[in-house]
């Protein structure tokens, strides 16, 4: 069953794709020397999302986290270290 769901937007239209909490999202969007990704995934009970940077198609390997966010007990959105 679908917990996620991961949309994009290109030349050739939208589309869209379904991640369960085991599986998750992971979403990219690269240039040749700079690119991003997100990771939206479930984990003990929580749902996170990461960003991260990467250096797109050219140097793939290269890849730097941003930032992970989650939500607290009230719904607010916070930063996990």
């Amino acid at each position: 069953m679908a917990h996620f769901i991961g949309t994009l937007k290109g030349m050739h239209g939208k589309a869209s794709r379904l991640g369960s909490k085991n599986s998750g999202v992971i979403a990219q969007a690269q240039g040749w020397q700079i690119g991003g990704e997100v990771h939206v995934y479930h984990c003990r009970g929580k749902d996170y999302v990461s960003f991260s940077i990467n250096g797109g198609s050219g140097n793939a390997s290269m890849s730097a986290l941003i930032k992970t966010f989650s939500l607290d007990a009230l719904g607010n959105i916070v930063e996990v270290e």
